[in-house]
């Protein structure tokens, strides 16, 4: 449930996600959380989907959130949605560059405050669990085994240590870019087995062509009307088997070129 999934109801500053908080919401929170409850209720009768990811990215212009309107947004959607399904917080992306200690992590502060916006709030903490069943974190790029290490050592000391969280760690976006790839053909394996004994889950990330921030799709594609176009996979496909193995056995066949085939 991304930005996309509720937009303002109009162009009033009182109408959008970042006005003031009365009694821990506002109209922006209210709306979304409404429909999150509608969405999460007929996805879950339909299909048996029971996890949902709120929001994306609250410290990453476009999308960002400070902590206590993230806090609020998390705690209003678990207020409404059925107490048997499972919610994460829309992923916290970490910034890429080497740290000297874990104290060092830029989105340290901003995750410490939103366990703190809801425990000021008396929501949560000793007055009552955490609205999530767990955190979401996305990293983009290949790491240092050094800086994973201290990654989850900062989410180690802030929700196990200091807030007593015992919820699941997921990594909701992850992967490298094409480029990144073929300068150094074991970038995507080397990230995928940093991460593995940390997270809880963890997703591989692919989207279209981003030409201004590198190529990190897995498959080429152009929508035509009616479904899309794929026009080809990348050489990330060869990495990723290599390092988690196709499913059961399978491997994809390779497409040729860039011939297209027709997908709904």
């Amino acid at each position: 449930m991304p930005p996309e999934f509720f937009s303002p109801r109009s162009e009033d500053p009182l109408d959008q996600p970042d006005a003031s908080l009365v009694n821990f919401t506002n109209n922006y929170i209210t709306g979304f959380s409404d429909r999150a409850a509608t969405v999460s209720a007929a996805f879950n009768a339909a299909s048996g989907v029971g996890d949902f990811i709120i929001w994306n990215e609250p410290t990453t212009n476009g999308t960002m959130l400070d902590a206590d309107h993230f806090a609020a947004l998390l705690h209003q959607c678990r207020s409404k949605m059925n107490p048997t399904l499972r919610i994460y917080w829309g992923g916290v992306d970490t910034a890429v560059g080497e740290v000297a200690t874990p104290n060092d992590i830029p989105e340290r502060p901003y995750i410490n405050a939103v366990y703190q916006a809801l425990v000021s709030a008396g929501l949560a903490g000793p007055t009552g669990p955490w609205p999530w069943t767990g955190i979401n974190i996305h990293i983009h790029r290949d790491r240092s085994d050094d800086y994973i290490g201290k990654l989850f050592q900062m989410i180690d000391e802030v929700a196990r240590q200091t807030w007593s969280d015992p919820g699941e760690v997921i990594v909701g976006e992850w992967g490298v870019t094409v480029e990144d790839q073929d300068a150094t053909p074991s970038a995507l394996d080397h990230l995928f087995n940093a991460i593995v004994p940390h997270g809880d889950k963890m997703f591989l990330f692919s989207h279209a062509r981003v030409t201004e921030d590198g190529r990190w799709a897995l498959i080429y594609w152009n929508g035509v009307p009616g479904g899309f176009q794929i026009c080809g996979r990348s050489n990330l496909y060869r990495a990723y088997d290599v390092a988690v193995g196709p499913p059961d056995g399978l491997r994809e066949p390779p497409l040729p070129g860039v011939d297209c085939v027709l997908g709904i």
